[in-house]
């Protein structure tokens, strides 16, 4: 998965077999890209959208986000579909 700032600096994150992940990261805003590991790639399945209690919608952008404020944690939810 990669986690990409608002100014577009890309940090790929691995989750865990159970699908979790943490990861630090500077103050700011993020949004989210993740894809199927092979043999299901990105082609097959996708995972765009962010749920929980941080995640945001940018309707402009039509996309989701999250913001990270110095020295706070932030807990979302990375939604999947698989085709």
């Amino acid at each position: 998965m990669r986690l990409t700032s608002a100014q577009g600096h890309r940090i790929e994150v691995t989750t865990d077999k159970s699908g979790k992940f943490s990861v630090s990261v500077p103050a700011g805003r993020y949004s989210i890209i993740a894809g199927l590991k092979r043999p299901y790639d990105w082609p097959m399945g996708s995972c765009a959208g962010l749920s929980g209690p941080d995640a945001r919608f940018d309707r402009k952008k039509d996309s989701f986000f999250f913001v990270v404020r110095r020295g706070q944690s932030r807990h979302v939810v990375v939604v999947c579909q698989a085709l």
